[in-house]
């Protein structure tokens, strides 16, 4: 659990949406992670409405699971007209969980990105030790996903957290700071790349993480252009920061529909799926779809448009959790 920070960033975040399951028994929990421009509240209505080429909805298989959706908390846009009070007070505002210039290239902006995922990612470990209590302490009834932005949160938690989830499930998403990562691989440093989250997510009161974060931001952006892993933190023997074994042997599903109105290219996902194989991550399955030429992102609520939307994929996805034992 990440001390102190995570019960400040808790109180600071919309309240989570929950999905009550239909029995009585109370056998899982499922923390689904909404992406950019979303809410958790509108993501359980679309996972709800939304039916699978077997025209039946995904929560009627999973009679057992507490399905619990947070939500980002919503960040103003920039505007260069927005001099005024007035206008500021007016200006457009998104839901999302860090900052980001490009969800097309999301390595844009990366150095702005570590302050608000470390807020981001203590609030949702916060909320798998809410989680954590409801099941008996047992971390293999909770199991984590998401979707876009929400995947690369959730991935950041998988790297960082000290329980074996019974699953995870990553859709249509990418990893944040994956340069970063591959130079760590390429070279081989493979342990600096496991602990890289961990260690600028979990102790963000190390010097070279407060150095870090007081540079100027063109600076940082060099920095990180040209850094290894290892300039972030120590050797990857201190005690708390590798990756238990047990961890690596989370089931995890890597999914992407191929639609060319996704904003997050099959690369991306790819890439995630291949920094998860060669840091250690054994129980690895990838998952993608047929191309879908559909000009319209797919299902739309309330101004919403959600990627996961292709029956096919969902279709996996529901097929892979109940493989992997979500009842």
């Amino acid at each position: 659990m990440l001390p102190n920070f995570s019960k400040l960033s808790s109180n600071l975040f919309p309240p989570r949406h929950i999905f009550f399951p239909p029995s009585n028994t109370h056998q899982n929990t499922i923390i689904f992670i909404h992406e950019r421009g979303s809410t958790g509240d509108q993501l359980s209505s679309h996972l709800n409405q939304a039916v699978l080429p077997s025209n039946t909805a995904i929560y009627d298989y999973f009679p057992a699971t507490r399905w619990v959706f947070p939500t980002a908390k919503k960040k103003y846009l920039y505007s260069p007209h927005a001099h005024s009070h007035t206008r500021l007070a007016n200006r457009p505002s998104i839901s999302e969980w860090f900052d980001m210039e490009s969800i097309a290239e999301s390595e844009l902006g990366s150095d702005k990105q570590m302050d608000h995922l470390r807020e981001s990612a203590s609030h949702i470990v916060q909320v798998v030790e809410d989680e954590l209590k409801r099941v008996d302490g047992d971390p293999k009834r909770i199991f984590l996903g998401g979707i876009g932005q929400g995947m690369a949160l959730a991935l950041v938690v998988l790297l960082c957290t000290h329980h074996r989830f019974g699953g995870f499930v990553g859709v249509n998403g990418w990893v944040p700071f994956a340069e970063i990562l591959k130079r760590c691989i390429e070279r081989g440093n493979i342990n600096e790349a496991r602990w890289f989250f961990k260690w600028n997510v979990t102790i963000p009161t190390h010097q070279d993480a407060r150095d870090f974060a007081q540079m100027p931001s063109s600076s940082r952006a060099t920095a990180l252009n040209e850094i290894d892993c290892a300039q972030f933190g120590p050797q990857p023997t201190t005690p708390g920061l590798t990756i238990p074994d047990e961890i690596k042997q989370t089931p995890i599903l890597v999914s992407h529909a191929s639609a060319k109105w996704l904003p997050v290219k099959t690369e991306s996902s790819h890439t995630a799926y291949s920094l998860l194989r060669s840091m250690g991550f054994e129980q690895l399955t990838w998952g993608s779809t047929a191309q879908h030429n559909h000009e319209t992102p797919g299902y739309n609520s309330g101004g919403v448009a959600f990627s996961l939307v292709v029956p096919e994929q969902l279709e996996c996805m529901t097929k892979y959790l109940r493989e992997v034992g979500m009842g």
